[in-house]
């Protein structure tokens, strides 16, 4: 059975060090056995479990979904149910995220329409407009967009690189563009 260490298996998967290390911190990835001289040696599987990892996350699927999505993988036909569940809520997750990101992008087409007419040396009307909400229609970072991020953020996740760990930061519980 063929071995590898620790950047091998970075390598063959394309994941960072750091990210590897995070997910058998997690459990995502089952401790490795070690050398004499405390190396981590990883087997194929590794390299299947880390696969596995990042098409989840390439999904946006959170630690909890794919720790429980991984703990069916053995026995996948018996736990289909459970399976289909996780998905559907994902998917209940992915759309109330896109409805959130066309109300930003509509609001972002809204506010760089106001900063067309404008000649130059006068102030920026999209970063005055960032300060309130658009006009005649709520501030994105509210309501059903807020609700969104709440169901699908994983602060321990990052959003872009499927492969990468994210250093865990605190949620902002203010709303900077609130005027009340």
């Amino acid at each position: 059975m063929n071995r590898m260490k620790l950047d091998e298996l970075a390598k063959a998967t394309g994941c960072e060090v750091e990210t590897i290390r995070y997910c058998e911190r997690e459990g995502l990835l089952a401790a490795p056995a070690r050398s004499e001289a405390g190396y981590r040696q990883y087997v194929q599987h590794a390299v299947d479990q880390l696969n596995f990892v990042r098409h989840c996350r390439s999904l946006d699927m959170s630690l909890v979904d794919i720790r429980r999505l991984a703990a069916r993988v053995v026995d996948a036909v018996a736990a289909c149910d459970e399976v289909d569940a996780v998905v559907d809520t994902h998917m209940d997750r992915v759309r109330l995220k896109l409805a959130s990101l066309h109300a930003s992008k509509a609001q972002l087409v809204k506010r760089r329409a106001q900063c067309g007419a404008l000649k130059r040396g006068t102030p920026c009307q999209i970063v005055a407009s960032l300060q309130r909400p658009a006009q005649d229609e709520r501030c994105a970072c509210h309501a059903e967009a807020n609700q969104a991020d709440q169901v699908s953020a994983d602060p321990a996740w990052p959003t872009i690189n499927a492969c990468s760990p994210k250093q865990n930061s605190p949620r902002r519980t203010t709303r900077p563009c609130c005027t009340t």
